[in-house]
């Protein structure tokens, strides 16, 4: 095979170029986003603990899950209307 050294050749610097060095890993990688992200998860959980889990309950309210915060009348009317409000954005830009 003619071609058999170049593809060997090919390879081994394709090798080269794409391994992962220590500085090149995911800037999420690191300890401390981990340990920032399993901080995280725990208030999460303990506010889903304390306030029971938002997505079974139906509430004429909006609550902040982080603060607790009941948010005003026009937010609530903002998240109950973004669709069309979108919608009507999208037809207005065609």
């Amino acid at each position: 095979m003619v071609a058999g050294p170049e593809l060997s050749r090919m390879i081994e610097e394709f090798q080269e170029v794409s391994s992962v060095s220590e500085s090149q890993k995911h800037h999420e990688n690191t300890p401390a986003i981990q340990i920032a992200f399993a901080k995280d998860i725990v208030n999460l959980v303990s506010s889903f603990e304390e306030l029971g889990i938002p997505f079974k309950e139906v509430r004429e309210d909006l609550i902040a899950l982080h603060t607790k915060d009941v948010m005003n009348e026009e937010a609530l009317r903002t998240v109950r209307t973004v669709r069309q409000l979108g919608e009507q954005q999208f037809k207005a830009f065609l």
